[in-house]
């Protein structure tokens, strides 16, 4: 064979096989109903993406009116961040580790407890032998542990102080707030000591700049104005301090929500709150009465009542139209059955009788104006006669006879 017959014979071998074989009918009809079937997924699919976007659509205009907003704000709300978010969830082998880590430090002093790698150990040749409810419980208790660990109180004040300053800190860290800090005692048999602090020296420098304050004599004048209240723990649960606390609390949060001063009307609270400044009163408790706190007789009422409002759970909402328009409607319901709502203002004792003008209606009017001007007149002569003689002490004109008759003291010091 000539050596460049063999040449081309390779490369023909090579073009054959890089080359895709010849398909079939068959496989040709099979592959087109394939793809017209693809082509009906995705058209039915892009028709089912239209109509979600239509109904998506039709929701926003309903929220725009329930909640009396425009739509670009629903819409800016919503494109504005994700709500898909990854949560830290407790892995089984961190909850089994921390179950170990109890059973076998628990009695052990600090030096001679088990580290962590040698706990793992421990875990991964036994996590075979635990059952689906110990898993389960293990993680739960971890739960606890860390909630405990993120609110609960500080074995020491020093602890507590560490602690202080940290949550402190990541606020000026991460957003660059100046924050300044100060905390006392609430009482002279209290052991807690005056302290202060600020996320950074500029904090400082505003009181001293801008108060004429050093911080230490605004720490000073805080604990001395605290205690001076007296007031222990059970002083501030009294019955008189919770209901001053709890009728404040209503007030400023009422002000608050509605940005001017507005006096809370127990009576008429329907009327005049809700119905005159769309706001309303949401988490009273249900088991007090809703009056005002001055006629809350019972410790344990007030309480409730106080708690309520300081966790926020009792607090001011401000009404959309459509939930104020509801809220008419059913005040109206309730009308028309008979219940008397709030307090009815007392008539006058002459409702119904006409009062006419103070003024007589005697005379024309010519003559009345004419002898109001001539009135008028004469007071206006008279005050200024009057205001024209000024005041001066009465005088005795003497006679000739007790001019020439010398004085008796002038006498007396003449014989002197």
């Amino acid at each position: 064979m000539p050596p460049g017959l063999h040449a081309i014979l390779a490369a023909l071998s090579y073009l054959c096989g890089s080359l895709p074989p010849c398909l079939s009918d068959a496989q040709k009809a099979s592959r087109k109903i394939a793809a017209a079937q693809k082509a009906n997924r995705d058209k039915l699919l892009q028709d089912n993406i239209t109509k979600l976007i239509g109904k998506h659509e039709e929701r926003i205009k309903a929220l725009a009116l329930a909640h009396s907003v425009s739509e670009k704000h629903i819409k800016d709300i919503i494109g504005s961040h994700t709500h898909y978010h990854t949560k830290r969830k407790p892995q089984v082998l961190n909850a089994l580790v921390h179950a170990k880590a109890k059973e076998i430090n628990q009695d052990l002093p600090v030096g001679e407890r088990y580290k962590l790698m040698k706990i793992r150990a421990m875990i991964k040749n036994e996590e075979w032998s635990f059952t689906e409810e110990q898993k389960q419980e293990a993680i739960k208790d971890l739960l606890e542990h860390r909630e405990t660990q993120r609110t609960g109180v500080r074995a020491n004040n020093a602890a507590a102080a560490r602690d202080t300053l940290a949550t402190l800190e990541v606020p000026y860290e991460r957003t660059g707030i100046c924050s300044s800090l100060f905390v006392t005692r609430s009482h002279v048999n209290d052991s807690f000591h005056t302290s202060w602090f600020a996320t950074n020296n500029d904090a400082f420098d505003f009181w001293e700049d801008v108060m004429n304050l050093r911080p230490d004599d605004v720490s000073r004048h805080y604990e001395q104005w605290a205690c001076a209240l007296g007031k222990n723990i059970a002083q501030r649960d009294s019955l008189a301090n919770m209901r001053k606390e709890v009728t404040k609390l209503i007030s400023t949060s009422l002000n608050a929500t509605l940005g001017k001063d507005i006096k809370m009307n127990y009576l008429n609270y329907e009327n005049g709150i809700v119905e005159s400044h769309s706001v309303q009163l949401l988490g009273w408790p249900s088991d007090v009465p809703f009056t005002n706190p001055s006629n809350i007789g019972t410790v344990h009422e007030m309480r409730k009542l106080r708690d309520n409002l300081r966790s926020g759970e009792c607090h001011w909402k401000k009404l959309t139209q459509r939930e104020l328009n509801m809220f008419s409607e059913e005040l109206k319901k309730r009308r028309d059955a008979g219940e008397s709502i709030g307090v009815a203002r007392q008539k006058r004792s002459d409702a119904g009788i006409s009062r006419g003008s103070k003024r007589k209606s005697s005379g024309s009017g010519a003559t009345r104006n004419k002898e109001n001007e001539c009135s008028s007149r004469k007071k206006r002569v008279r005050n200024h006669s009057k205001q024209a003689v000024p005041k001066s002490a009465a005088t005795i004109e003497s006679s000739s006879e007790e001019e020439d008759e010398p004085d008796v003291d002038e006498q007396e010091g003449h014989d002197v």
